[in-house]
C-alpha cells in the first residue's frame, strides 16, 4: 500500500511540475503545440453505423481499427440488411468482412477515408408464395469513401457512400449511404 501511495505522489508531482513548466516558459505557441493533439492519429475500438439504400436499411458493427501512417485496417465488420417488405417481396441479407484503406487527414479533427472491403455475403429474397427470387451467397467486395469528424479523443462521427459488389456474379448491389459513430 505504501508503494502505491508513493507512486501516486510521484505521478501527481510530475504532472503538476509539467504544467508549471509550460506556463512559466512564456512561449505560448510552443505550449499550444505540445498540448494540441491530432485526434485522428489513434486506434478506434468500436464503430456502428446505419446504412440506407434502395434495398432497405442495414446495421454495421465493427471491431478495432488499427491506424498507422495514413493507412488503416478495420479487422472485422459484420453487416445486416433488415428484412424489407416490398410489393409482394421480402429481402434480407448479411455480410462479414475485413476492410483496408488509406486516410487523408484534413485537420486535427477530421479525415477522408478511401477503403476496400473483402469478405463474404448472403442475400435472400422471396415473394409471398415463398418462391426464392434472390438466393446469393459468395464473395463481397465493397469500395467506400467516407468522412470522419472527431468530437474529442474518443468519439467521432462518420458518413459516406459505398458500392458493394457480390462475386463471382459481379452483381452490383445498389449504392448505399451510411452514417454512424466511432469510438
Amino acid at each position: 500500500m505504501r508503494k502505491i501511495i508513493g507512486i501516486l505522489i510521484i505521478l501527481i508531482s510530475f504532472s503538476v511540475s509539467a504544467q508549471d513548466v509550460s506556463k512559466e516558459s512564456g512561449d505560448e505557441s510552443v505550449a499550444k503545440l505540445i498540448v494540441q493533439k491530432n485526434l485522428r492519429e489513434r486506434h478506434e475500438w468500436f464503430a456502428a453505423a446505419i446504412s440506407f439504400s434502395p434495398m432497405g436499411l442495414g446495421l454495421r458493427l465493427s471491431t478495432p481499427t488499427i491506424r498507422v501512417k495514413g493507412f488503416f485496417w478495420e479487422s472485422l465488420t459484420t453487416e445486416g440488411i433488415f428484412p424489407v417488405w416490398m410489393q409482394n417481396f421480402t429481402l434480407w441479407g448479411g455480410a462479414l468482412y475485413t476492410k483496408f484503406g488509406y486516410f487523408h487527414t484534413i485537420n486535427q479533427n477530421s479525415d477522408v477515408r478511401f477503403s476496400i472491403s473483402l469478405g463474404g455475403a448472403i442475400i435472400l429474397g422471396s415473394d409471398d408464395s415463398g418462391t426464392h427470387l434472390v438466393d446469393y451467397s459468395g464473395g463481397y467486395l465493397d469500395p467506400e469513401i467516407s468522412y470522419v469528424y472527431s468530437f474529442n479523443e474518443k468519439y467521432a462521427i462518420q458518413f459516406g457512400l459505398s458500392c458493394p459488389l457480390l462475386i463471382p456474379k459481379i452483381y452490383p448491389y445498389p449504392v448505399r449511404g451510411f452514417i454512424g459513430f466511432r469510438y
